[in-house]
């Protein structure tokens, strides 16, 4: 959902292709992010809901209407009602994955035997198991939800995928790092 003022936002999506027919405008203003940057590039996001927060249950109905098992859901905890979009998308046999930032307490509703994939960071990891180190955090995800499949971001140190037969790692491509925000998002598109 975008707010009163998204209609910018929605122009460019079609400028550059994308399908926006999904795209509804509602009462109100955008969500959107206040980002705070440290001078070792790690970042501080201040989250405003807006349109964010309005994606109701009717809405969600109506667009899961047109999608079928085995079509990708990709869903991100910024937006409302997402433990119903997961029980929705799992009963239609949908791969849903789901990045579970920002981590709130909206979380607890959420079925996690439900999801085909989680991507994840370490904090949000150790937020959901409770565990020290990130062996251990997916030692522990994968004994509670053992069909799911993990990506485990590392910052500096890259990454690891883990499911029921394997586990990967990944090193990290050293750079000077300047700025953080969306780092996050654009892993997600590229592994998506």
């Amino acid at each position: 959902c975008i707010g009163e003022d998204g209609e910018m936002l929605k122009n460019i999506l079609n400028k550059n292709g994308v399908d926006t027919s999904y795209l509804k405008t509602v009462d109100g203003k955008n969500g959107h992010a206040v980002i705070q940057v440290t001078s070792e590039a790690e970042n501080s996001i201040f989250l405003y809901p807006g349109s964010n927060e309005k994606v109701d249950k009717e809405y969600i109905d109506c667009v899961l209407e047109n999608f079928e098992a085995g079509d990708i859901i990709l869903l991100q905890n910024e937006i409302s009602n997402v433990d119903y979009i997961i029980t929705k998308a799992h009963k239609k046999g949908m791969c849903i994955m789901l990045n579970p930032s920002p981590f709130n307490e909206k979380l607890d509703k959420v079925d996690f035997s439900m999801i085909s994939y989680i991507i994840l960071n370490e904090v949000e990891a150790k937020a959901i198991s409770g565990a020290e180190s990130w062996e251990e955090n997916l030692k522990l995800l994968n004994q509670k939800y053992p069909m799911l499949k993990v990506m485990l971001t590392l910052g500096s140190k890259g990454c690891v995928y883990s499911d029921a037969k394997q586990e990967v790692t990944q090193s990290a491509h050293r750079v000077k790092a300047v700025d953080t925000t969306a780092a996050g998002d654009t892993f997600t598109g590229y592994f998506v």
